[in-house]
């Protein structure tokens, strides 16, 4: 508790109008919560740096959910560590945070005007962008650039939705020893795509120390089109109602004969699954078609699905509102038992990929590693949003 209060108290110094409370800052000027832990904290020994691993989370109204971050640092003490740590997490996530709730657009280099512009659904959609600065550890390479949207705003593009908000986090890492780490992450949802992306910049550091950098993102649309019509919580109640559903019927049943296109029990799975989705056909054809890919992935260790074909036209994950919502909740169902073993097992076995999976597991394959495409069927009225 002490660590955490000296923390906070770094923090408050910072930050204008804020108090404390309990292990929070309340920021009242900007509705924002920010709630600390310190993970790590192990005084200098032996003449070596003292070390504090401090975990944040940022909660605000507008927020899908709370962001997360961990700030690592150094110091010649345990309170050099601490402040550190803190003044790492002010000068990434924490101010960009600030300054996108204050409603300031950043001027970006190479984006007009601090924008972002993408294509959802055939219609164009316009972003304020709002970046942190470089955040470093290490003595920073020559030929360091200034940010990293630019290496990837071509591709990103592809992966934005129509969310009214998103949430880039991009770091990357160069070790003495060559190695190097790049990931990005779009609302917490970690994008090998995009990560790749970023390798060749990284391994052509010029440096024999450890290097690594933050940098973060807010992408924030003007004037939403078409905002999704569900909360979270309505999707993650379907989610669970869709499962146990599956979990009704005896497998069999739920595979046409040769001789019908659908069984009479596969056909009244998709009229309960629509009531579910409130009579939303679109809705209730991703309930039904997407839990089984998700839970065969799932099970069998599989790459997550970054993206796929429907009717024949490629779709990210990261662009269809509730599909992270739907994983999460049903995994999480599976994890906490809400959800029972022939809902489990019925789910997979009506997924595509069920059985070249099994076949890979069998043959040895490490399915971790594997490549993949799925195509998904859907009913021809079927509009992502």
């Amino acid at each position: 508790m002490e660590n955490v209060a000296k923390v906070l108290a770094a923090l408050k110094a910072q930050t204008e109008g804020a108090e404390i409370k309990d292990d929070n800052l309340i920021v009242l000027s900007a509705g924002l919560l920010v709630h600390v832990e310190v993970a790590q904290a192990e005084e200098s020994k032996d003449d070596q740096n003292a070390i504090a691993v401090v975990y944040f989370w940022l909660d605000h109204p507008s927020f899908e959910d709370a962001l997360f971050e961990t700030a690592a640092a150094l110091g010649d003490n345990l309170d050099d560590a601490l402040e550190n740590a803190s003044k790492s997490f002010f000068a990434g996530i924490y101010s960009t945070t600030l300054e996108y709730l204050a409603g300031e657009s950043s001027d970006m280099p190479c984006l007009p005007n601090g924008q972002f512009s993408t294509v959802f659904a055939g219609e164009a959609r316009q972003w304020d962008v709002v970046e942190s600065d470089l955040v470093f550890m290490g003595e920073p390479p020559l030929d360091c650039k200034k940010g990293y949207l630019p290496m990837i705003s071509e591709q990103l593009a592809l992966h934005i939705g129509n969310k009214p908000l998103y949430y880039i986090k991009i770091y990357t890492c160069k070790q003495p020893n060559g190695k190097i780490i790049c990931e990005v992450r779009i609302n917490d949802v970690a994008s090998t795509e995009l990560s790749a992306m970023l390798q060749d910049y990284v391994h052509s550091w010029k440096t024999d120390s450890l290097h690594s950098q933050k940098q973060f993102y807010f992408l924030s649309q003007k004037n939403p089109q078409n905002p999704y019509p569900y909360s979270r919580e309505e999707i993650e109640a379907m989610t669970i109602a869709t499962a146990k559903l599956f979990g009704e019927y005896d497998i069999n049943d739920l595979f046409a004969d040769e001789d019908e296109d659908e069984s009479e029990a596969q056909i009244e799975l998709e009229d309960k699954i629509l009531h579910i989705a409130k009579n939303d056909k679109c809705l209730a054809a991703e309930l039904r078609i997407f839990l089984p890919e998700m839970l065969s992935i799932y099970h069998f260790d599989a790459p997550q699905l970054e993206s796929f074909s429907i009717n024949g036209e490629t779709v990210y994950a990261d662009q269809i509102t509730p599909w992270h919502w739907m994983y999460a909740k049903l995994i999480d169902g599976f994890q906490s038992k809400e959800l029972a073993g022939q809902s489990y097992s019925n789910l997979i076995n009506m997924s595509s990929t069920c059985g070249a999976f099994a076949q890979m597991k069998d043959d040895g394959s490490d399915i971790s590693q594997a490549r993949f495409a799925i195509s998904m069927g859907m009913p021809d009225n079927y509009k992502i949003r």
